[in-house]
This record gives structure tokens, C-alpha cells and sequence, in this order.
């Protein structure tokens, strides 16, 4: 069974939020995530959060999702009631909020890729690693921002023979978070096409949304389909259908 924090203050909520809306900065989303890794309530409240979010970009707060959603206890003391009659009234305004929203703009490819794109927040840096210097020393441009620095540093390396599916990987990330989509779209494909690769699924991921982002929605979709056990995919995917209906 898992495991919740009894209480929720309003500090740790609007963290979480930042999180899952992607407003915190480079610097604050890897301290969030480092927290993750040794929390698991954190983990547990923030996954609790993004099914809340998901549900409602869906519309499928149906009760069967409600039943798998436990009850936060309220700071504020407030009389008992029945938690079914609570989340299913929660749940018509949320999707009523939802529908009013969505149905208030013109969803594009370009919004679907700013909503769904996270980026990546790098390796930690292991200075001490001497034969791979080089490497990480891009690492440490990559984490400060600066990808084309990053980009410099790990193309020398690519030129002098040193090219690896990581290398590759995060030369397209980098060119993805800078917004070059056809630097991103030319070093994730073979990370991507590499099914035995350690990090293939993660290219695909990026690689659909960089071909979200360029408005190739047929790409998108068969790179998409391959992350069948990826829920965040599986909502895009569903989000692009609904886009060319």
C-alpha cells in the first residue's frame, strides 16, 4: 500500500505544482528530484498529483479512477463526509474547469509540446572520472544552461572518434532545449533506432516531441507507440489523435 504524508502544507503543494507545470528553474528541479530519489511519500504525493492533472486533460475521472485516488487529511478541521459524494463533486468541477479551458483555445502542436516537454535534467557530474572529462565537463555547461557550450564540447568529442549513444543523446537534448529541431531530430533517430541502447526509450520520448514541436504528427505517433508502458506517451498520444479528429 502506498504511502502519503499525513499532512500537506501550502509550501510543499505549490512545489509539487511547480514540478509538474515545469516553473521551476534548472537548479530547483534537480534539488525536487534529488529529494525524490529519498523520499518515497514525495514520490508518492507527486505521482498523486500528476494522475489529478492527467485525469482531468483526459476527462476520464470516471469512479473507478476515484476509488484508486486515497484522501489527503485537510490541515483545517472540517466536518466527515462521504469521500465518494467529495471526489465525485470535485471531479465535475475539474472537468468542467478542463472543458472550459481547453474548449477556450486552440490547442496546437506547439502548446502539446510546450505542456508535455521536460527536459532532461543530466547525469551527475563525476570530476574524478578522468578518462571521460571531456564528457562531463559538457555536463557541467548542460546543467548551468548553456547548451551550446555543452553542444561545443561534446561534438569535439563526437569528431575525435569518441561517439556513444549517451554522447549522442545528450547532444540532442541539448539541441532540443535550445530549440534546434533538426539538430535534436539528427542525433536522437540512432539513439532511437537502437533497441538494445540503454537509453532508447528516452530518445524516442524526445524524438516524438521534437516531431510534435516541427508539427510531423505521423513521426510523433510512431515513436509514441513504442512507449506502451509510458503513461505520459500514452496521454500525448491520445491528446494527437484527438488533435487531427
Amino acid at each position: 500500500m502506498e504511502e502519503y504524508r499525513e499532512h500537506i502544507d501550502q509550501q510543499l503543494f505549490e512545489r509539487i505544482e511547480a514540478y509538474l507545470l515545469d516553473t521551476m528553474n534548472a537548479s530547483e528541479r534537480f534539488q525536487f528530484e534529488a529529494a525524490m530519489v529519498g523520499d518515497e511519500q514525495l514520490r508518492n504525493e507527486v505521482d498523486l498529483q500528476r494522475k489529478l492533472v492527467a485525469a482531468v486533460q483526459t476527462a476520464i475521472f470516471d469512479d473507478k479512477t476515484v476509488q484508486h485516488i486515497p484522501a489527503a487529511e485537510n490541515t483545517v478541521p472540517i466536518r466527515k463526509i462521504s469521500l465518494k459524494w467529495w471526489y465525485a463533486a470535485a471531479a465535475v468541477l475539474l472537468v468542467a474547469s478542463a472543458t472550459w479551458y481547453y474548449q477556450s483555445i486552440s490547442v496546437t502542436p506547439g502548446k502539446l509540446f510546450t505542456g508535455y516537454f521536460h527536459a532532461d535534467p543530466g547525469l551527475p557530474v563525476a570530476m574524478s572520472s578522468t578518462s571521460e572529462y571531456g564528457f562531463y565537463d559538457g555536463m557541467v555547461s548542460y546543467k548551468e544552461g548553456d547548451y551550446n557550450k555543452a553542444i561545443e564540447i561534446w561534438t569535439g568529442l563526437k569528431e575525435k572518434g569518441l561517439l556513444t549513444d549517451t554522447l549522442q543523446y545528450y547532444i540532442g537534448v541539448a539541441s532540443l532545449n535550445k530549440n534546434d529541431f533538426e539538430g535534436a531530430v539528427q542525433h536522437l533517430l540512432p539513439v532511437a533506432e537502437n533497441k538494445a541502447g540503454e537509453w532508447q526509450q528516452k530518445a524516442a520520448w524526445y524524438l516524438a516531441l521534437a516531431y510534435v514541436k516541427t508539427n510531423n504528427i505521423t513521426e510523433a505517433m510512431k515513436w509514441l507507440q513504442q512507449l506502451e508502458d509510458d503513461s505520459q506517451a500514452q496521454l500525448l498520444i491520445k491528446a494527437l489523435q484527438k488533435l487531427s479528429s
